[in-house]
């Protein structure tokens, strides 16, 4: 097995170091279309120019989108969820020991809007499934969001395989025992009759 484990989320784009590297990044933009507006015929100098500006612009760019994941030590037996700039990951540990089950839950976002005339309009609740690093006590460590309990499963078995630690599908148990009652409705109602 691996000693590190590293599942990143993606880009994102907050705080201050990400708001320095969209400064940086619009600025290098601007300097490039004025270096080819106004550029002199020399092209030594231009292309030395342009050079400069592009590597000004890759680490602008890095500093502009962030990325964050989440890191498992399994040599320390510790986790972390992480934000990395420029690939320095930061993030405060914590042991496995406390943080031992990966559960798979769901959640609804009712949304109601307006519309021109003040009239309240509901929206059906959207809902998506996420799986979180969960333990006893502890807060847990959201690992992923997903559109569909297919995916969610998929990736919590996958994770489960990869981490070694136990899993368990909330949403499931909740629909089993929600058909085991609907069930027992049922037949009491065929009996009463």
């Amino acid at each position: 097995m691996k000693q590190k484990l590293h599942i990143s989320s993606g880009p994102y784009f907050t705080g201050w170091l990400s708001q320095l590297g969209a400064i940086v990044a619009f600025v290098m933009i601007f300097c490039i279309i004025f270096l080819f507006v106004l550029t002199e015929p020399n092209w030594g100098i231009f292309i030395v120019r342009l050079l400069s500006f592009l590597i000004i612009g890759a680490i602008s760019t890095n500093l502009f989108l962030a990325f964050e994941g989440i890191e498992f030590d399994f040599k320390k037996h510790e986790v972390r969820r992480y934000r990395s700039y420029l690939g320095l990951r930061r993030g405060e540990w914590q042991s496995m020991e406390e943080l031992n089950l990966l559960c798979l839950t769901i959640q609804f976002n009712d949304s109601l809007s307006f519309n021109m005339a003040n009239l309240a309009v509901d929206f059906p609740a959207s809902r998506q499934f996420e799986i979180n690093l969960a333990g006893i006590g502890e807060r847990a460590i959201m690992l992923g969001e997903f559109e569909t309990h297919k995916q969610a499963k998929k990736q919590l078995e996958l994770l489960g395989k990869r981490t070694g630690l136990e899993m368990r599908d909330f949403y499931a148990e909740h629909v089993a025992r929600q058909l085991e009652k609907n069930e027992i409705e049922k037949q009491s109602r065929i009996r009463r009759r």
